[in-house]
């Protein structure tokens, strides 16, 4: 009974692990985006920028941009999709191993 009682907190736990990693979402504004790819600001050379590469905002929010989508389309422009999808799957799958899942 006592192990049934504590693989139900460990249970509970990892859920509230996981609830709270996937409620921390780091998001970045429009100037530290524009400071990040070396623009002087979000200026009209910025948003063009953005518009030619598929670079958008979050829905909803007009100037927070999600990092790790703004990486991807950058990794899409530039042809790295191929080698970046293996890396990103190994990563993930050690995160997966780290975290019992």
């Amino acid at each position: 009974m006592q192990g049934t009682v504590s693989h139900k907190k460990q249970e509970s736990a990892a859920q509230q692990d996981l609830v709270g990693n996937t409620m921390m979402i780091d998001l970045i504004s429009g100037a530290e985006l524009a400071k990040s790819l070396r623009f002087e600001g979000p200026t009209s050379a910025f948003r063009k920028f953005c518009q030619d590469t598929g670079i958008r905002p979050v829905p909803g929010r007009k100037d927070c941009y999600d990092p790790v989508a703004v990486r991807q389309r950058l990794n899409l422009v530039q042809g790295l999709t191929a080698s970046i999808a293996y890396v990103n799957e190994g990563l993930l799958e050690m995160s997966m191993v780290r975290r019992n899942v």
